[in-house]
């Protein structure tokens, strides 16, 4: 059911970043869960392990499916806007929980 995706936060493994380095967390960005997806705000925190982080939406929920890939996207200086900053990617991993 629609009803069991919905969470506030989830886990994402295997995490690829873009940037040379690790970004400071926690990082505010948007996170589009499926290829049509608009993204959503929400705030990345160091998970357990180093490869994995957790994804807490700011505002609004969307759906999770654990298996989905999640990437991650620039936020324009004013976060209201949840304006992609010329689709600029910072990185992305997998849904796990």
């Amino acid at each position: 059911m629609k009803k069991d995706l919905e969470k506030s936060s989830f886990i994402v493994k295997n995490v690829s970043w873009v940037l040379k380095d690790k970004p400071d967390l926690p990082l505010k960005a948007i996170v589009k869960l499926r290829y049509r997806h608009e993204g959503v705000l929400c705030q990345i925190d160091s998970g357990e392990n180093p490869d994995e982080v957790k994804i807490t939406f700011v505002d609004r929920w969307s759906t999770v499916s654990p298996g989905q890939a999640a990437v991650f996207y620039k936020v324009k200086k004013s976060e209201e806007e949840l304006a992609f900053d010329g689709f600029e990617v910072l990185g992305g991993g997998i849904i796990v929980k």
